[in-house]
Order: C-alpha cells, then sequence, then structure tokens
C-alpha cells in the first residue's frame, strides 16, 4: 500500500538525535560508562528514575521512554531525586537525573555543581550531555564542531554505541556545522563514501547494542544507504528493535507488512505493528492505523475509530494526522462540525511547516470559523502558504492584490503569484502522473 518512495522520504527526519522536550534521549549500553549501581533497587532511587528517567542514565533499562516533564511535574522529579542523592551520595545515575532536571528547571547553578562533579568520576552520560547540550554554557568549555566530532569517535572507539550512532548522523549530513568532513574520507573511492561510512558506523552502535543503532541500520538495509539492499536483513533489525519498543522500527516494519515488501502483504499484522508504535507515542503509527481503520484494511472499516487515532497522531505531532483531524471536524465527517477544533489542529500543523493547513488557517481567520475574523493574520497565513507552495495561498493573495482587498492594490503582484499558482499546480499534476 505504501510506496518505497514516499517511505524513503521520511529518512532523515528520525535518523537524528531522539529530543523530547529539548533533551537528548541516548542510550548508554556500555560496561564502561553504565555499570550497576548499588541501590538500584532502592525505593528512592527508583522514584526518581521513575519521575526524571533518561535513557543515558541506564543500562539496566535502556530502552524505557524517558520522562516528557511537560506530562510529568519538574518539583516532583526534583524532589525525588534529591531524596535518593540524600540517601545514597555515590548513586551516580540519581546525581545525574537530579541535575539534568535541575537544568531544564532553570536551576543552573545546582545543575552546574553537579555536572562538574559527575565530569570529574568520568561518568559518561554526564559527559555526553555536557559535551552536546551545555557546550560553552554554565562554564563549561567551548568545543569546535570537529572536536566535538572527535570526541564521538573516541568514545565510539571505546564501544559506546551511541557515539558510533552520532559518528554516523554526522557523516549523513555531509557538511556538519559547516566542517568540512573529506580528510575522513581517505582510501574511499566509493561514490556515496559518506553513506558507507554513515552505514559503518550504524553497524557499530547496533553491534555495540545501541538498539537505536540497528532501528537506523535497518532502514539502510531496506533503502540501500551505504550497504547492499537488503530487505530480510532490514526486516530482521526492524523486528528486534521492536521487539525492545523502539516506536519507529514497529512503524517501518508494518508499512512493509502492508505493502508486502519482505513478506506477504498482511494489513493484519500490520495493524499490531501500528497501535505499537501508536502506543509507544509515535504520531506516524497512529495515523497509518488511521488510514487502515478508514480504508477497513485489515480491519473493519470504521471512521469514528479512524478519527480517534487521527486526534491522538495530531497530539503527538504528526502533520498529517492534523491535517486529517482537522478536515473531519471541519467537515463533520464521523463527528460533529467543530471549527475551534479544526482550527487548532489546522494551526498546530502551520507550526509543522505544512503549507495546505496554512492555507486552512488563512481561512478559517478571513471567516471567523473557530476563531475571531482577523484579515490581516489571514494575509500573513495566506502569503506563508504560498511561500510553502501551496497554490490556494498564491490565489487567494493574487485575488487580493487584483482588487485591493485588504492590500494595497497591485496587478503586478497579482499576476506574478497567478504565474506561481499555476507553476505549483502543474508540478503537483505531474507528481499525480508518477
Amino acid at each position: 500500500m505504501w510506496s518505497n518512495n514516499v517511505i524513503s522520504m521520511m529518512r532523515g527526519k528520525w535518523k537524528a538525535l531522539f529530543i523530547i522536550s529539548g533533551v537528548v534521549c541516548a542510550v548508554c549500553l556500555n560496561a564502561l560508562s553504565c555499570q550497576a549501581e548499588d541501590g538500584n533497587d532502592k525505593p528512592a532511587v527508583k522514584q526518581c528514575d521513575t519521575l526524571a528517567f533518561h535513557r543515558m542514565a541506564s543500562r539496566d533499562n535502556p530502552n524505557k521512554m524517558p520522562v516528557i516533564f511537560s506530562i510529568i511535574s519538574i518539583d516532583d522529579a526534583i524532589a525525588a531525586c534529591e531524596k535518593a542523592v540524600d540517601f545514597f551520595p555515590e548513586h551516580k545515575r540519581s546525581k545525574f537525573l537530579l541535575a539534568r532536571t535541575y537544568f531544564i528547571a532553570g536551576k543552573h547553578e545546582q545543575a552546574k555543581h553537579l555536572f562538574k562533579e559527575l565530569d570529574r568520576e568520568n561518568y559518561l552520560p554526564a559527559q555526553f550531555y555536557i559535551t552536546e547540550l551545555l557546550n560553552g554554557s554554565l562554564g563549561f568549555p567551548t568545543l569546535s564542531a570537529i572536536d566535538i566530532f572527535n570526541k564521538y569517535r573516541a568514545w565510539c572507539d571505546q564501544k559506546i554505541g551511541w557515539a558510533c550512532s552520532q559518528v554516523s548522523s554526522i557523516y549523513e549530513k555531509e557538511n556538519w556545522k559547516g566542517v568540512d568532513l573529506s580528510d575522513y574520507l581517505v582510501g574511499l573511492n566509493h561514490e556515496h563514501s559518506y553513506e558507507v561510512l554513515a552505514a559503518s558506523y550504524e553497524k557499530k552502535s547496533c553491534d555495540f547494542g545501541y538498539i537505536f543503532g540497528c532501528a537506523y541500520l535497518a532502514e539502510s538495509y531496506e533503502y540501500g544507504y551505504g550497504v547492499d539492499e537488503n530487505i530480510n536483513k532490514a526486516n530482521t533489525l526492524y523486528a528486534m528493535a521492536c521487539e525492545e519498543n523502539i516506536a519507529i522500527a514497529c512503524v517501518n516494519l508494518g508499512l512493509n507488512y502492508d505493502d508486502g515488501v519482505g513478506y506477504i502483504e498482511n494489513s493484519k499484522k500490520a495493524n499490531e505493528l501500528y497501535l505499537k508504535g501508536c502506543q509507544l507515542q509515535n504520531g506516524e503509527g497512529c495515523r497509518y492505523l488511521a488510514i487502515n481503520y478508514k480504508h477497513g484494511n485489515g480491519t473493519a472499516a470504521n471512521a469514528k475509530t479512524a478519527l480517534s487515532y487521527n486526534v491522538k497522531g495530531c497530539e503527538l505531532n504528526d502533520v498529517e494526522a492534523c491535517n486529517e483531524s482537522g478536515e473531519a471536524h471541519e467537515e463533520g465527517i464521523r463527528t460533529k462540525k467543530n471549527y475551534e477544533i479544526a482550527f487548532k489542529a489546522y494551526s498546530k500543523a502551520c507550526q509543522m511547516e505544512n503549507g495546505k493547513s496554512c492555507y486552512k488557517v488563512s481561512d478559517f481567520l478571513e471567516k471567523g470559523l473557530g476563531t475571531e475574523k482577523d484579515i490581516p493574520k489571514s494575509i500573513k497565513f495566506a502569503l506563508l502558504a504560498c511561500e510553502m507552495a501551496e497554490s490556494g495561498g498564491c490565489v487567494r493573495m493574487a485575488e487580493r492584490y487584483a482588487t485591493g482587498d485588504g492590500v494595497v492594490q497591485d496587478v503586478e503582484k497579482a499576476e506574478a503569484l497567478n504565474k506561481i499558482s499555476l507553476e505549483i499546480l502543474k508540478i503537483e499534476l505531474e507528481e499525480l502522473r508518477q
């Protein structure tokens, strides 16, 4: 059902640092840095873990979802981790979680003190955090991009899987933070040298136990990025990562079951995987499940259930799910019309740089649907939609310039915008033919 061309466009959207509430979520799976500590089984430590968990901090349960502080109280997390550190002052993980939580709460002096202490103790999760997020702040030295890159490479040489994954991600960018990486291609004559190196570090990352690295490597095998295309290896790695609750791996595996890529087509199995991805807070999983409920693929068609999963997907920042939710509430498809909900969904999608939704926001502002009527704002969003290659925004602004409706009349601008809208429509038609 899903073409590989469409799926491959998603590459790079999730291959990066996992950012949740502005915090890097990474796994440290190396015995050098994450040995089991005394106190792990104590109630105070467990409570700190529950309220402030970060993947960097533990090898005992590295695949646990990290805490999203917009959902759980930062104050509660601080209180719990302060108690853990008071009871077990040598417990490094609790100190790291407390330092990180202090930093997020803006208590920078307390955070600085703990991070420096952990740095002196060579606690790698803290050193990763200092390198990635505290570079040049809280009194820590400013490292150049090449210094950071070489740090990651050195940590990778110590078999730290997370660091290998960082190196892979940097090679994929080819020119990272303005750093010319060509010096690192000595001896490589392959046309796609950067992809080859990126894949090699993905493999190291996976071999060293970083489960996200295995999910990244799966994608490389699926599309032949830096390695020979091998869908069986890809699906095996997706399945392994999904077993460890890596949401995107479950979703990608579901897509392959849906399309019969490496498997006999099985939309029912795909839906099970989409559901798991959705439950693991992946918006795409929710949206794909919504699509299959809408069309009755692998399940009985149920538009109401489809809408509920699109709403969930939108909450999890999937732009297309927001569009679908907006349309359903605007048109009253298996739900009551609710322009306010529709406007909020379209606004969220527009914030994620979706031109179609920005045009909808403009339309609602012009008509006062679900929000107060505001012509200047409507014009702003119509222009934004046009800049994002949404033909409707260009057409609407052409009309305004032609008639002087809300803007100074300018026939030349109107003609130029009409030409732009026609070019956009030609491109869209060509894409549909393909």
